[in-house]
């Protein structure tokens, strides 16, 4: 990281990522999705928390091995929410690579399976009935769901969903 983690924080990471080893631990025995959950104040640095989460997840750590073809989706209810997230990720990370952050673009967007090693941002208005990822066309051969369905049947092992500000959906 570009910045130094209050105690607090690091204590944050080392636990989501000890509960996100579990949880895949868990995954492999039962094949049921798992959720971890990360809950703090306003102002408490989740994204940053996020952030440390996710390189360690990517480039590994003392404890826990490297998984450089993870995929996340970061889910959030605004395009605003998405890109100050994706801003603050490129600002604060120190071992995410230029161009490893991909906003989901409605009008190019059709990947049968997400790639590996990314970082995929997207929120609720694309993934609508009405949205254009959620119809096939002239352009797109894979909706947003057969996307995700796809990458979940071919990688469940390395794919992360990050719901931001869930509470909003609830």
């Amino acid at each position: 990281m570009k910045c130094d983690l209050f105690n607090f924080q690091k204590k944050a990471v080392n636990d989501l990522r000890a509960k996100v080893a579990a949880s895949l631990a868990s995954y492999d025995i039962s094949n049921f999705p798992q959720v971890v959950s990360l809950q703090a104040p306003t102002g408490a640095g989740k994204t940053i928390i996020m952030t440390a989460l996710i390189e360690d997840i990517f480039n590994g750590t003392e404890t826990y091995m490297a998984q450089p073809d993870a995929i996340f989706v970061l889910l959030s209810d605004s395009p605003g929410l998405n890109e100050q997230s994706r801003q603050k990720i490129e600002a604060t990370a120190d071992k995410i690579r230029f161009g490893q952050c991909k906003m989901v673009n409605e009008a190019s967007f059709d990947q049968e399976v997400f790639d590996d090693g990314y970082i995929y941002f997207l929120n609720t208005q694309k993934i609508s009935k009405t949205a254009n990822l959620c119809s096939k066309s002239d352009n797109r051969q894979y909706t947003i769901w057969e996307t995700l369905q796809n990458t979940i049947e071919q990688k469940s092992d390395r794919f992360y969903v990050i719901i931001d500000e869930a509470h909003r959906g609830a």
